[in-house]
C-alpha cells in the first residue's frame, strides 16, 4: 500500500504542531515544557511500599499472589495524570508514572518480577486510544527495573476476548 506510512507521519506532524502552539505544562505547578517537573514529581503522594500478599486467603483471585500500589489514585494530580494518560493520548505521562512504579517495586519486600506482561486492549479500544497504556508502562518498566532476572514483556500471556465498557469516561 503506497500510503501505509502516511498516517503515522501525519500524526507526528499534528503532535509537533500542537506542541508548538500549546507547549506542555507541569500538572503540578504549570512550568512549561514538561508534564511533571522534578519538584512536583517529588511531591506526588506516594504510598509507603504497600504490598498485599495473598497466601492462604479464600479471597485470593486465581493466579494472583500479590498487589503493589505506587500512588494514591484519589489525589487529584494523580487521578488527572492517569486519566490524561489513558484518555487524552499523552504518552509522555508514562515516564513519571513508571518511575513511581519502579520505585515502589524496588522498595517492597517481595522479589522483583520475572515476567511483566501488559493487559491487552480490545482491538476497538486500542484503535480508539491509539496505544495500549499498560504495554507502554510494561515496556518502560522492563528497561528501568534493576534486576539480573530475565524480564519478558509483550508475551501473549493474556488475551482480550470481549469488548467491555470503559471504566471511566474520556
Amino acid at each position: 500500500m503506497p500510503y501505509q506510512g502516511l498516517v503515522p507521519n501525519l500524526k507526528n506532524l499534528y503532535r509537533i504542531a500542537l506542541d508548538a502552539l500549546f507547549p506542555s505544562r507541569c500538572y503540578g505547578c504549570g512550568t512549561y515544557d514538561t508534564f511533571l517537573c522534578q519538584s512536583c514529581f517529588k511531591l506526588l503522594p506516594r504510598r509507603s511500599p504497600v504490598t498485599v500478599v495473598f497466601e492462604h486467603s479464600t479471597d485470593k483471585p486465581d493466579g494472583l499472589d500479590s498487589l503493589t500500589s505506587a500512588l494514591f489514585f484519589r489525589a487529584p494530580i494523580v487521578s488527572l495524570l492517569i486519566h490524561d494518560f489513558k484518555f487524552q493520548g499523552i504518552e509522555a505521562i508514562s515516564t513519571p508514572l513508571t518511575q513511581c512504579l519502579t520505585q515502589a517495586l524496588e522498595h517492597t519486600s517481595l522479589p522483583l518480577p520475572y515476567i511483566i506482561t501488559p493487559v491487552p486492549l480490545h482491538p476497538r479500544r486500542l484503535r480508539d486510544r491509539g496505544y495500549n497504556q499498560s504495554a507502554l508502562i510494561a515496556s518502560i518498566l522492563t528497561n528501568t527495573l534493576n534486576t539480573p532476572a530475565l524480564i519478558t514483556t509483550f508475551q501473549p500471556l493474556l488475551k482480550r476476548i470481549r469488548h467491555t465498557p470503559p471504566q471511566s469516561k474520556s
